[in-house]
């Protein structure tokens, strides 16, 4: 394609984005307006968000209008979670102005109906707390690993935060051609950067302090850092980012309150037993975006290193250490699955674990519940007469063969360039452990059955009338064409990935011979706009490419 037609496109997908993005100022506004109550509730938890490690302990409970969910601990080794959910909810259904109460043993909350005017929040956790100690659950805490619930408005103080420093931070930015204020160490800068842009770095942060944590910790780092030393271009990047995340989250808690009354009141709505976790056992695989944070950041270490010890500068060495942690690559991603989950959220798609969108750039295996299409083992994959699956569905698998994945169907029908056929019956939890032990990414479409669910990389649960809810999936709906928008985003993840690489890739190789090579007034942050830029220019087309992922035909 010529570079004016792509040119042309990026521009055309920003104006189309803008057009699908006309909530974010308006809510953006509005959060502005919400900032002191969000920054109450955010410290609130910092002395949790301050104890560092892979739990917390501080339980998250909320309410509004009288619905409440409170947050509940693991039961303790060997008990029965069961039967913990039914003293629990026993007892709330026992406290003097609740009028339902009910545990998802699941998802791992209690959902309380319940008067305003008789009974407080806080009394209703007491009484969780009361019962847990009472079996012996007092002292276990909670994984920061766990997505925050789509129902918790943590998720969106700490957008809300991130957004509010990046707007605070141009504005001092601004404010730093006006007034001299101290120089910012560019090493400061640079490990910033390296948590904002490089993936597995920002998973060990993510460990230690959660994904909503580590969103409001970069956020202000970057506002601060950036703001005072002028660093609009960086700033300007992560604020569209924010943004886009803002209106994702918002969009998400808004699919909860709209769904959650059908789905409790769905039968088996809330499950006994929850499904077995266990961990991978494998690592997940690397994807475009990891691989090139890897590739550039030992590249940078190498450059820097040799420009320091012929040079003996060590502001250029700390430029180029900036440059080897581009966030194109990974922003790209971002604004993709933040504008995937935001379309599907308004299209009925109840988003339980936000990560799901991030992954999908890496499955390579989609096992799909033969129930779900009216099929019988042996028929081919497609919809069949009387199934309310969209008549795309055939031309969406066949772009999921066609980017290489491999797509089966209770029977696993034999690739045409693979010899090797899977197993019979593989919609098991044990066949998706077993993929996933051969280094397979699965996505699996399926009904109800937590534990295949639970097992999965990505698991999207269709909801059918009369069957439980699958509860352990990070995706549900009842809507098949909603599910097949996310099939169709596969392969676009996959090669908007490689497009955000190539892009960034560009752009770090640009700011990196503008940093060594150019005379000194070029120097400084000038030399590190490249990388600025193409940052900007990912996110366009991650928003162009999930605006793209929706199937012909009408979403319920």
């Amino acid at each position: 394609m010529p570079l004016s037609a792509r040119a042309t496109g990026l521009v055309v997908a920003a104006v189309r984005g803008a057009e699908q993005l006309t909530r974010v100022p308006g809510a953006a506004l509005r959060a502005a307006a919400a900032v002191p109550a969000a920054l109450g509730r955010a410290a609130d938890g910092l002395s949790d968000t301050a104890r560092l490690g892979p739990l917390r302990f501080r339980r998250r409970a909320w309410a509004s209008d009288g619905r409440g969910l409170i947050e509940l601990r693991e039961a303790a080794d060997g008990a029965d979670a069961g039967a913990a959910g039914r003293a629990i909810a026993a007892a709330l259904r026992g406290v003097r102005g609740v009028n339902w109460a009910q545990v998802n043993t699941v998802t791992g909350h209690a959902l309380v109906l319940f008067d305003q005017r008789k009974v407080t929040l806080a009394s209703l956790v007491e009484t969780v707390n009361d019962v847990e100690e009472s079996r012996g659950q007092n002292d276990t805490g909670w994984s920061r690993a766990e997505p925050p619930h789509p129902g918790d408005p943590a998720a969106v103080t700490g957008a809300v935060i991130g957004l509010a420093a990046d707007l605070a931070g141009l504005a001092a930015a601004a404010m730093t051609s006006l007034v001299v204020v101290p120089p910012v160490p560019t090493g400061a800068r640079a490990l910033i950067g390296i948590v904002e842009a490089q993936p597995r770095v920002r998973r060990l942060v993510e460990h230690a302090v959660g994904p909503v944590g580590a969103d409001a910790l970069v956020g202000i780092g970057s506002g601060v850092l950036n703001g005072l030393s002028g660093g609009v271009g960086p700033l300007a990047v992560t604020a569209l980012s924010h943004a886009l995340l803002l209106g994702e989250v918002r969009a998400r808690r808004s699919a909860w309150q709209a769904q959650e009354a059908r789905l409790r009141e769905a039968s088996g709505a809330d499950p006994v037993h929850p499904p077995i976790k266990a961990d991978r056992p494998s690592a997940y695989p690397v994807g475009p975006v990891e691989a090139f944070a890897d590739r550039v950041a030992a590249t940078s270490l190498l450059a820097a290193g040799a420009v320091l010890a012929v040079t003996g500068s060590a502001s250029r060495t700390a430029y180029l250490l900036l440059i080897g942690v581009p966030p194109a690559a990974r922003l790209g991603r971002e604004a993709f699955a933040a504008t995937l989950a935001w379309q599907l959220a308004g299209a009925g798609v109840l988003p339980m674990d936000p990560g799901a969108f991030r992954r999908l750039d890496r499955i390579t295996t989609v096992l799909i519940d033969d129930s779900l299409l009216g099929l019988a083992p042996g028929d081919d994959v497609g919809p069949v007469d009387g199934s309310d699956w969209p008549a795309a569905l055939p031309e969406i698998l066949e772009q999921l063969a066609a980017a290489g994945l491999t797509v089966a169907a209770a029977r696993r029908r034999t690739p045409p360039d693979q010899e090797e056929a899977l197993p019979a019956d593989p919609l098991s939890a044990t066949e998706v452990r077993r993929l996933q032990a051969d280094g397979e990414a699965v996505l699996v479409l399926a009904t109800s059955d937590n534990d295949i669910l639970a097992a999965a990389d990505v698991a999207l649960a269709v909801h059918r009338p009369g069957r439980p809810v699958g509860w352990a999936a990070d995706l549900i709906t009842d809507d098949p064409a909603a599910a097949l928008t996310v099939l169709r985003a596969v392969p676009l993840a996959r090669r908007l990935s490689r497009r955000a690489t190539a892009v960034a890739t560009a752009g770090t190789v640009t700011a990196g011979l503008l940093t060594t090579l150019a005379p000194w007034p070029l120097r400084g942050d000038l030399t590190l706009q490249p990388v600025y830029l193409t940052g900007l220019i990912t996110q366009a087309d991650g928003v162009r490419t999930a605006l793209s992922a929706r199937p012909a035909g009408r979403w319920r």
